[in-house]
């Protein structure tokens, strides 16, 4: 007997929207900090941002498939 797949496929595209927008989120906060010297933590939590973002880009963050 052959396995049943459902496929989400707006999940995937959702996902990838989630993903830009985390990564763009993490630049702009780099970006309009510019005016100031940036402390440690500015640096951390764009780069948390960023990184955020690219785990929605992977298939670690959620199935597309039950």
């Amino acid at each position: 007997m052959e396995d049943l797949i459902f496929k989400n496929k707006r999940w995937g595209k959702s996902k990838l929207a989630i993903g830009a927008v985390w990564i763009l989120y993490g630049i702009v906060k780099l970006v309009f900090l510019c005016d100031k010297p940036l402390t440690l933590w500015d640096w951390l939590t764009s780069l948390g941002f960023v990184l955020i973002g690219v785990i929605f880009f992977t298939p670690l963050v959620g199935n597309n498939e039950t």
